[in-house]
């Protein structure tokens, strides 16, 4: 049996052990450590046993996690809250938040493509569809949580009577335009569809950097633009985006997108295309 991690994993009598670095500020890197027992539960539920280091003036904390998570992909702290990125088989992502001050599971939900900012406060994710949803009902939702404005209340995602997950919203939407605004998750608002390049970049601790594919219907006319989300605007987070030109559009169409990266400066995106080759376009 074996776990996917972001370190090492492998299987010791039937039970899935991963462990991931971690660093512990002043320190050395240290290591979080989980098991995974090696049988479901009744309740069709694993459960792992986490390890986490000592950080500063916080001991070592020892925590369970027992919900839908059937593999664990990554861990991150921050503050007293420990962040597991993981997955229920194909499914979906799962996103869990477990206090590692005594509270718990702190939130739970599913999601797609997730993944932490530089300095983990938040919690940058697409929002979660079923994976055999028309594709022509969909369109992109990126949502963000902020650790440092979770409630005191314990959130946990929900589910029905036939063990289904109902559509459950975590934290808040900062793109398209329309659901920043509105403050809503509908994968579809209004005749534009987006499909947003599944690799979130940082441009710093809280400027999130997308790719975008724009369909407007009817027609289905077609346009790509890179946005960046910067989370510290205020009253609420402020979005940019710059249209690619006609031509880095269409070779970005014909060619496709291998990866993305920022340049050392961080003023400019780099997108590499397939088979070779790559373009650099500048960011808002």
């Amino acid at each position: 049996m074996r776990i996917a991690t972001t370190g090492v994993a492998h299987a010791v009598a039937g039970i899935a052990i991963g462990w991931a670095s971690v660093a512990a500020a002043s320190q050395s890197p240290e290591t979080i450590r989980w098991q995974r027992s090696a049988d479901q539960s009744r309740m069709g539920k694993y459960e792992f046993r986490i390890s986490v280091p000592a950080r500063g003036d916080q001991p070592t904390e020892t925590v369970h996690l027992a919900n839908r998570t059937t593999e664990i992909r990554k861990t991150e702290t921050y503050g007293h809250y420990l962040v597991v990125i993981g997955s229920i088989g194909t499914t979906a992502v799962i996103v869990t938040v477990l206090d590692l001050s005594g509270g718990g599971e702190k939130l739970s939900f599913l999601c797609w493509y997730a993944d932490v900012s530089p300095e983990r406060r938040f919690i940058v994710f697409k929002r979660f569809h079923p994976r055999f949803t028309d594709a022509d009902l969909i369109s992109d939702v990126i949502g963000v949580v902020d650790l440092d404005a979770l409630p005191k209340e314990r959130q946990v995602m929900a589910t029905n009577p036939d063990d289904t997950v109902p559509p459950f919203s975590a934290g808040h939407p900062v793109y398209p335009e329309v659901n920043l605004r509105t403050g809503a998750f509908d994968l579809r608002l209004g005749d534009v569809r987006h499909m947003v390049y599944p690799t979130f970049l940082w441009r710093d601790a809280h400027t999130l950097v997308l790719v975008d594919t724009v369909t407007h219907w009817p027609g289905g006319a077609k346009r790509l633009a890179v946005c960046q989300v910067d989370l510290h605007g205020k009253p609420n987070p402020e979005l940019d985006c710059v249209p690619l030109s006609k031509r880095d559009a269409g070779v970005l169409q014909r060619s496709g997108i291998k990866a993305l990266q920022l340049e050392p400066e961080k003023s400019k995106l780099e997108i590499q295309l397939y088979p070779s080759g790559k373009l650099v376009v500048g960011l808002p």
